[in-house]
C-alpha cells in the first residue's frame, strides 16, 4: 500500500476521485464511504470502511461482546466453534491465514495512526485501502 502524500484540494486529486466509480466498491461501502472519498475526507472514509467490516463480522458471527482484533480472532478461529466464520472445509493453514488477514486489516486500518498516514495520502492509495475493505466484505456471508 502506497503511503504517498497528496493535496486533497489539488485539481488532479479531485479529477482522480471523480473518475473512480462507486460500483468498484462493495455495496455496503457505496454510500457514506464513497461520499467521504470523493469529498476528500480520506481518513474518515478509511475509518468508516473498516468499521463497516468490523460491524459486518460482528453481525454475521453473532459475537456481541468483542471488538477489533479480539473480534476477528474469535470470529475467524481456525479451530472452529459455534460463532466461527471460518470455512472449516479449508486446510488448517488456509484457515490460519484467514484469521491473520482479518486481524492484520483491522489492526492496521482502524488504527488512528494508519488513518492519519493514509488519510493524507493520494486518492489512489486511499482507494486501494477501500478496495481492500471491499474484498474483506466479499468473504463474509
Amino acid at each position: 500500500m502506497a503511503r504517498a502524500t497528496g493535496n486533497q484540494g489539488d485539481p488532479q486529486e479531485i479529477m482522480a476521485r471523480a473518475i473512480v466509480g462507486c460500483d468498484a466498491l462493495h455495496p455496503l461501502l457505496q454510500t457514506s464511504v464513497y461520499s467521504q472519498f470523493v469529498s476528500g475526507a480520506y481518513g474518515a472514509a478509511i475509518r468508516d470502511a473498516f468499521l463497516i467490516v468490523e460491524e459486518r463480522v460482528k453481525a454475521t458471527s453473532g459475537l456481541k461482546g468483542e471488538v477489533g482484533v479480539a473480534l476477528m480472532r474469535a470470529a475467524f478461529n481456525p479451530s472452529g466453534g459455534p460463532n466461527t466464520l471460518t470455512d472449516m472445509t479449508l486446510p488448517a493453514a488456509e484457515r490460519e491465514k484467514m484469521v491473520d488477514l482479518f486481524v492484520g486489516a483491522i489492526a492496521t486500518f482502524k488504527d488512528p495512526v494508519s488513518q492519519k498516514v493514509l488519510g493524507n495520502g493520494s486518492s489512489p492509495s486511499v482507494f486501494e485501502a477501500l478496495t481492500f475493505a471491499s474484498e474483506l466484505l466479499s468473504y463474509l456471508p
